[in-house]
């Protein structure tokens, strides 16, 4: 048995060794507050109570609102188009108070739900729009939770504010949520991303953040990354993952588990992306133990489950 951090916590020789990282290690450090999560679309919702868009958030936002619109859209772009100028379809849905008040912690991924439950992971990235996180972690942290919009200056000011207090001390460790490219809010002033054009403008902003002197991007470079479930474009998405880095050496220092299609020749770049710079997929065709985003939370939920015990 190997010993982790916090007294009694163990993980079992036999089971680190089912797959081809070194999870005994990967366990501590998330002992060790050393991870970030980066939580996508892919695997938010629970297709169970929400069968629209089989438990993807997006696709789940782009069949109600085509349901609503009586309209059949493929895209966020063609949302938009279609509903005539001056008019934000994906903004009216999501910040409707009847979609709100509907909206239940049982709507969300079983597995995702246990997984932050364990409150290991006191640094959350949501990288869709909907308040769906927020909801469950707020059932989780109460008062204790921050949130920061990317966005939203006053949010990001607020949490620059409580950092400050952590000055002298090992590491920033409050619970926060970051809506990496917006939320969905009343507020037209407040942009969240939908389209390329959208993603560009996020990304840039981003880039122009300085991890010496913004304590939200000093936070997030100090963590390691796993992102579950978060399938972008594959030219954004890498862009992402490296202003969350900033340094190339550093880029390996994390876990992804997103689907890819190896013949699609976007999700060929990303996969080869992250093989180029060390980022373990567990969802990759070339792993021996290969696991969807959804099974590896599970998986990752019973282990950190059992090393806790």
């Amino acid at each position: 048995m190997a010993y982790l951090p916090g007294g009694n916590r163990t993980i079992s020789v036999d089971r680190a060794q089912d797959v081809s990282f070194d999870l005994r290690d990967f366990v501590e450090k998330v002992f060790n507050d050393e991870y970030a999560l980066v939580i996508g679309s892919e695997v938010m919702l629970n297709p169970e109570t929400v069968p629209i868009g089989n438990g993807d958030m997006n696709s789940y936002i782009l069949g109600s609102v085509n349901e609503l619109q009586h309209t059949t859209c493929r895209t966020f772009n063609e949302l938009i188009d279609s509903a005539g100028r001056g008019i934000d379809p994906i903004r009216n849905f999501l910040s409707d108070q009847g979609f709100i008040q509907e909206m239940s912690v049982d709507d969300i991924s079983p597995e995702l739900v246990s997984l932050l439950r364990l409150k290991l992971f006191r640094i959350v990235i949501t990288t869709t729009p909907d308040p769906y996180l927020e909801m469950l972690l707020r059932d989780i942290w109460g008062d204790e939770l921050n949130v920061v919009n990317i966005v939203d200056d006053r949010s990001l000011n607020e949490f620059r504010s409580r950092y400050k207090e952590y000055r002298g001390q090992s590491s920033f460790n409050e619970p926060t949520l970051v809506y990496a490219f917006g939320k969905a809010v009343k507020n037209e002033s407040l942009q969240f991303a939908r389209t390329d054009s959208d993603y560009i403008c996020f990304v840039e902003r981003w880039m122009k953040f300085d991890s010496r002197s913004d304590a939200l991007m000093t936070v997030l470079q100090s963590r390691r990354l796993l992102s579950l479930g978060c399938k972008f474009e594959d030219w954004y998405f890498r862009f992402f993952w490296y202003v969350l880095r900033r340094e190339v050496c550093n880029m390996g220092q994390g876990q992804v588990a997103i689907t890819l299609d190896t013949a699609d020749r976007s999700d060929a770049n990303l996969d080869d992306f992250f093989r180029r710079h060390r980022v373990y997929n567990h969802s990759s065709e070339r792993n021996p133990l290969k696991m969807n985003s959804r099974e590896f939370i599970k998986y990752l939920v019973r282990t950190l489950t059992d090393a806790s015990g």
